[in-house]
């Protein structure tokens, strides 16, 4: 079973553009380094998943799930897809957005949904 989700993912990653992988996987590390920022500046950062970012996390599934299906069944979705790629970096980018604003303003000061105690 291993090997033939290695092969799935081999399959998948082939149909996805590189550029997108390297903007899914930067921003969550980038989130992840702020988090760990926040927290060494002694200034932790309470996050919550956004509504936006859940929607990121859809639209990924989604998009893998339907690269899946095309691979498997020979589906010939190649404009499907590339729709789904838009969409995908769309929604990461302005998901990565979001979390940047709340994390600037949370360590400038400025956040007001936060209260301080």
């Amino acid at each position: 079973p291993g090997m033939e989700f290695s092969r799935m993912l081999c399959g998948v990653t082939a149909r996805l553009p590189s550029w997108l992988v390297i903007i899914v996987v930067s921003r969550d590390v980038l989130i992840v380094i702020a988090i760990v920022l926040s927290w060494l500046l002694n200034h932790p950062t309470p996050m919550k998943p956004l509504a936006g970012s859940k929607l990121n996390t859809v639209a990924q599934i989604v998009l893998a799930s339907v690269v899946l299906a095309d691979e498997a069944f020979g589906l010939r979705l190649k404009g499907p897809v590339l729709a789904l790629v838009w969409l995908t970096a769309a929604l990461t980018l302005a998901s990565l957005v979001a979390y940047l604003r709340i994390w600037l303003r949370h360590m400038t000061g400025t956040d007001t949904t936060v209260s301080k105690s």
